[in-house]
């Protein structure tokens, strides 16, 4: 998993640039800055290339600033909706509890994920050809065994 948290635009080209792989990214904006919340969808488009499609979620924080918000919610939910992934308002100052419920609904999306690639009918050539492999060396290591010298 990995967590974005936007803080300037050499930054974000590192981030953009380096981002090969997860399992999971969580996209974080803060509802008092307007530059961290714009700059969102250029992470999530640089994530639209990595393959498998990857879990995301949005999360808005420093919610307790109510009265310095800078993004609506009703902006948050308009992008969470066109990213087809949730929307988490939380903030630290006030507890661990919303957190605690936006990584526990990720893993749970990333298990559900996994398993639907498990058992999909997508060909996938490197893994059928590397359980041929394994699968060979097992049965050799089978007729070594001490008990079928015995």
């Amino acid at each position: 998993m990995c967590i974005f948290q936007p803080r300037g635009q050499n930054r974000d080209r590192i981030i953009l640039n380096h981002t090969l792989w997860g399992d999971s990214f969580v996209l974080i904006y803060s509802i008092t800055d307007r530059k961290s919340f714009n700059s969102i969808m250029n992470f999530y488009q640089s994530l639209c290339n990595v393959k498998p499609k990857p879990v995301v979620i949005l999360m808005a924080n420093k919610s307790d600033l109510e009265h310095k918000r800078k993004v609506l919610k009703s902006e948050g939910t308009q992008l969470a909706e066109l990213m087809k992934c949730p929307l988490y308002e939380c903030s630290a100052a006030d507890g661990f509890e919303s957190i605690t419920q936006a990584f526990h609904d990720l893993y749970h999306e990333v298990l559900k994920k996994k398993k639907e690639r498990k058992y999909s009918l997508s060909p996938r050539p490197l893994r059928s050809a590397m359980g041929k492999l394994f699968r060979r060396n097992s049965t050799k290591a089978n007729l070594l065994s001490p008990d079928s010298l015995v």
